[in-house]
């Protein structure tokens, strides 16, 4: 199998979008579409007396599927932290908590319970609530946990 980086054009646009799918792209600059898009530049401009080949092709495909696994993965494992979050957070309810303010004050109080705003986990002790990464020491009725 040749490369992407192995087709010939003359096309500047062409070695543009070969320079850039030979490279290694991070996933998040680089979307299913963008990608279509290039495969498509890359097709149309093609030199007709030196065609690309199918293997290029299949490649270039198989690099397109990949990228769509890998980002669902991504998006699946973000979901998962969040959730893992939550569920580790509702732990906390009933405990003794040491949190620090927003003014870096410590304050101690039970999580009376959590709640999930905008992509992030609160604990409510009393009638303030704070991010669960502010939560600093642990402790129930028996001991204290860091």
């Amino acid at each position: 199998m040749s490369p992407v980086g192995a087709i010939n054009s003359s096309n500047p646009q062409v070695a543009a979008a070969t320079s850039l799918a030979s490279t290694n792209v991070s996933l998040n600059g680089l979307t299913k579409n963008t990608f279509l898009q290039m495969l498509a530049a890359q097709i149309r401009y093609q030199d007709p007396m030196a065609p690309i080949d199918n293997s290029t092709l299949v490649s270039q495909m198989a690099q397109l599927a990949t990228m769509e696994v890998l980002q669902n993965l991504s998006e699946q494992v973000s979901r998962f932290e969040q959730y893992e979050k939550v569920m580790l957070s509702a732990t906390l309810i009933g405990k003794q908590v040491s949190v620090r303010d927003h003014d870096g004050r410590s304050i101690e109080g039970a999580v009376e319970g959590i709640s999930f705003e905008k992509g992030q986990v609160w604990v409510k002790l009393g009638d303030s609530s704070y991010p669960v990464e502010s939560v600093e020491t642990v402790w129930s009725h028996g001991g204290e946990t860091k």
